[in-house]
């Protein structure tokens, strides 16, 4: 049966400092989930789901943590490359902890679940993303406007932040505004 490799994990440790602990409960929840799968109580209820939703909120906090650490930034992160992230990292962890294989196995299912949800980001501008980037500038110039009169004015947060977009717009708003920083950067 293979074994932890400390020295790998010693070296995770630095590379993922904050996200260490929660790749590995992540770990373990995929390890569960796959263990449930098709599984009821005596009772007849079903032990996948409260199982999946524990591994979702435990690949909430890997991104959260995976943020904190770098490897992701922080405001244009679409699905794809939280999912990319979160692979690279399992790919690393299953290197240095290789006695967890139900639960990669689980994990390759899910990221190959998130990575083909994803909408395909189109090469011009949605109508839906050209308003709403025509709302955005008019508000934003209306919040500088004021401001430079020596008033306030608070934005709702999906007038500005396209996090707070619902899918597919989200997606297609944060890669737009992040291929338009690249050129303009």
């Amino acid at each position: 049966m293979p074994t932890t490799d400390y020295e790998l994990a010693a070296y995770l440790a630095t590379q993922y400092p904050n996200a260490n602990a929660p790749l590995q409960k992540l770990i373990m929840a995929a390890e569960k989930c796959h263990k449930s799968i098709g599984k009821t109580t005596l009772f007849g209820k079903d032990k996948f789901a409260p199982a999946l939703d524990v591994f979702n909120a435990a690949y909430r906090t890997c991104i959260q943590a995976l943020e904190r650490d770098g490897h992701l930034h922080r405001l244009w992160n679409t699905a794809a490359e939280e999912a990319l992230a979160v692979n690279e990292a399992m790919e690393a962890f299953s290197d240095a902890y290789p006695n967890w294989p139900r639960a990669y196995k689980f994990w390759g299912m899910m990221f190959q679940a998130f990575i083909s949800d994803l909408p395909e980001v189109p090469d011009e501008p949605s109508p839906a993303l050209l308003d709403w980037l025509e709302a955005r500038e008019s508000s934003v110039k209306a919040k500088q406007a004021f401001a430079a009169q020596g008033g306030h004015m608070m934005l709702r947060p999906g007038a500005y932040d396209p996090r707070k977009l619902p899918e597919p717009l989200r997606t297609e708003a944060i890669m737009y505004l992040k291929e338009r920083e690249d050129r303009e950067g």
